[in-house]
């Protein structure tokens, strides 16, 4: 099974708080399995099969579902928060990933109210039973930016990677957040101290297939780039791709790193990689704020990539999952004669935005077909191939 992360970065490139979602004043209460009926979603026709994590789902009544990958069918993982006095929820999910090759599910548990300000990373069976804590800090995670919303399982299980407490980067025209690559072991009865490995954007994380080595984003020399990605980073970029950090002196660059050892290598200038469920190729995005980014299908061993065409109109595309012959998997805001909602808790500055579509269909076309709708686009989605 093969994990990969989409990270809500896509969104609000540099806000220091990823917009706050249904419920962001919580306090601690240890959630329990869901028992709310599960919601719908179509059938599709897709190479893809696996699952998709959605998590603090609240028009279904729970705090992580499992969708599987064709047939719609969904289930709920983790039960919905209660309401405690003062008008706060008892917690709220900050980020999932997974389920691994066992059906477990790793999540970070968030709770904020003027008595508790602290997050807990989880791991959970896929049906909602073997809840277990793996750590537990104080840490307010979206004014104090205690803990990234990057979260990523590996297949086999035994370890998670998270992007740790934060700190704003200022770059021109965005303000970047900043944290250590921390490599939790999870495996019961395993010591709790995480393996440091380097500092790293909270733009998501991909594990590669061995299990070893971990795609993240950093904040690297643009000499860094290898020389067959250099023009990711020209003034402009042929396929426009990365003209936000065109001029920067450091640029956001796809970094693998050998989480055992801390070696690392510099592989693509981009970010939020989402790894191909053969691991042979990975779609990464370069930084557009809320503007739609631009894609590339990148090789993992050569760094030698394609564009990917964007489609006419103002789509907002943003890619969960790819498999074979370009099958794929992405969240879209509804065109003409689609419908979705709009989100409920807004900041009064920013206002309701518009819900997306879950789609599948093919790589850089218009148009594909509807799985569900109403996700909201500040909460992020995994997905994980059989």
């Amino acid at each position: 099974m093969n994990s990969i992360k989409l990270n809500s970065a896509l969104v609000a490139i540099g806000s220091i708080a990823l917009s706050a979602i249904a419920g962001c004043t919580h306090a601690h209460q240890s959630p329990t399995p869901a028992t709310a009926p599960a919601r719908e979603y179509q059938a599709v026709d897709t190479s893809l099969a696996g699952t998709l994590l959605r998590i603090d789902a609240a028009d279904t009544g729970v705090a992580i579902q499992a969708i599987d990958i064709p047939s719609g069918r969904s289930r709920s993982v983790l039960g919905p928060a209660t309401e405690l006095p003062g008008g706060y929820n008892s917690f709220f999910v900050w980020a999932a990933a997974g389920p691994d090759d066992s059906g477990q599910v790793a999540f970070i548990e968030a709770h904020g109210t003027p008595k508790d300000n602290s997050y807990a990373m989880k791991i959970i069976r896929i049906d909602g039973s073997g809840q277990r804590t793996i750590v537990h800090r104080q840490g307010d995670v979206i004014w104090k930016r205690a803990v990234g919303r990057s979260l990523a399982l590996p297949a086999q299980g035994s370890k998670v990677a998270l992007v740790g407490e934060m700190h704003g980067t200022q770059m021109p025209g965005a303000l970047l957040e900043e944290g250590p690559l921390e490599i939790w072991d999870v495996t019961p009865g395993a010591a709790a101290t995480p393996l440091v490995r380097t500092m790293v954007l909270d733009c998501g994380l991909a594990w590669l297939k061995d299990g070893k080595h971990i795609a993240c984003v950093r904040l690297v020399p643009r000499s860094w780039v290898p020389a067959n990605g250099a023009n990711a980073i020209s003034d402009p970029a042929p396929d426009g791709f990365g003209n936000l950090f065109a001029k920067w002196d450091r640029v956001p660059a796809i970094c693998i790193v050998n989480a055992e050892t801390g070696e690392q290598r510099t592989l693509c200038a981009g970010a939020c990689p989402i790894l191909s469920t053969d691991g042979q190729t990975m779609l990464v995005a370069d930084l557009q704020g809320n503007h739609q980014p631009q894609w590339r299908k990148v090789d993992v061993m050569s760094g030698a990539f394609q564009t990917v065409p964007t489609p006419p109109g103002k789509l907002y595309r943003r890619y969960v999952a790819l498999g074979a012959s370009d099958d794929c998997l992405y969240l879209q805001l509804p065109q003409p004669g689609e419908t979705s909602g709009i989100t409920k808790y807004y900041s009064p500055l920013v206002g309701a935005r518009q819900l997306f579509l879950l789609k599948a269909g093919k790589l850089g076309q218009a148009e594909g077909k509807t799985i569900g709708n109403d996700f909201d686009p500040r909460s992020d989605v995994s997905f994980s191939s059989k």
